[in-house]
């Protein structure tokens, strides 16, 4: 992956060295991030995850209360407590699961009451890729039980199958979470799960979508043909700009206009 190509300039789409490298692939699956890319984020999951480690007992230190974006939340668990008590502890897998089991409680309870809504330009970007026969798939680091809650008020849920895959007139032909693969973000293994369930052989011919350093890097360790990032959600530009990346969006509005510029060359 050729590092921090800016397609997108002060909000305008811009000539690039990288068009001509990328519109050589023929994409055929799009891997977008939920929380924060497709979804607007009111900062439940910060919320929660704070409020589970006050449950819990265990020291939150203000600089980590935002790790929790795009990263796997019972990885920075554990590391909460292995600094707490060591992983060597009798008590740390109990301490762990308790701290994890507070958080899920937690999301799923606000998820229920909460009103979840699109982000601007993610309904249009959908289109686009069904208009051009590209497959989507929504990835999330949340456990199951809540990207249920959050599929199902989207209206997704009821359009795909009983393993997460949807038709070709589906919103969207795929569902990963968590439980679906041994490792979360920054760990590949969430696209890697969607490429698989779809067969595709080259990865240069996926495109992948988050708002996150945790959802550049695992786009990195994929080896994706177009990684992509929106400014617009949990991490600022300026991090964003940090990880290697293809293109940083201002929002999921800029999509169409950017894969209509790679796609025609």
């Amino acid at each position: 992956m050729k590092p921090n190509l800016v397609l997108f300039q002060n909000g305008k789409l811009v000539l690039s060295r990288a068009e001509k490298e990328l519109s050589m692939s023929e994409y055929q699956l799009a891997c977008l991030d939920l929380e924060g890319t497709c979804m607007v984020d009111a900062g439940i999951t910060e919320t929660c995850f704070i409020k589970a480690c006050e449950e819990t007992n265990i020291a939150l230190p203000e600089n980590k209360t935002k790790s929790i974006h795009g990263m796997d939340a019972e990885s920075i668990i554990k590391g909460l407590w292995r600094e707490e008590l060591g992983d060597d502890h009798v008590a740390f897998p109990h301490r762990v699961k308790q701290t994890f089991t507070a958080f899920c409680k937690n999301i799923d309870a606000a998820l229920e009451k909460e009103s979840i809504k699109l982000t601007p330009g993610t309904k249009e970007a959908l289109e686009y890729f069904k208009a051009h026969n590209i497959k989507v798939a929504i990835i999330s680091g949340l456990h199951r039980w809540a990207v249920d809650i959050i599929l199902d008020k989207l209206g997704w849920l009821d359009s795909l199958d009983n393993d997460y895959l949807g038709e070709e007139n589906s919103p969207i032909q795929l569902s990963v979470c968590r439980e679906d693969v041994e490792f979360g973000r920054p760990k590949p293994d969430l696209i890697q799960y969607a490429i698989d369930m779809f067969e595709i052989e080259d990865p240069e011919q996926v495109i992948t979508i988050g708002d996150t350093t945790g959802d550049l890097r695992s786009a990195r360790k994929a080896q994706v043909g177009l990684s992509l990032a929106v400014a617009n959600g949990n991490n600022s530009r300026e991090k964003l700009e940090k990880i290697d990346h293809h293109a940083i969006l201002e929002s999921m509005e800029d999509v169409p206009a950017l894969m209509e510029r790679a796609m025609e060359q």
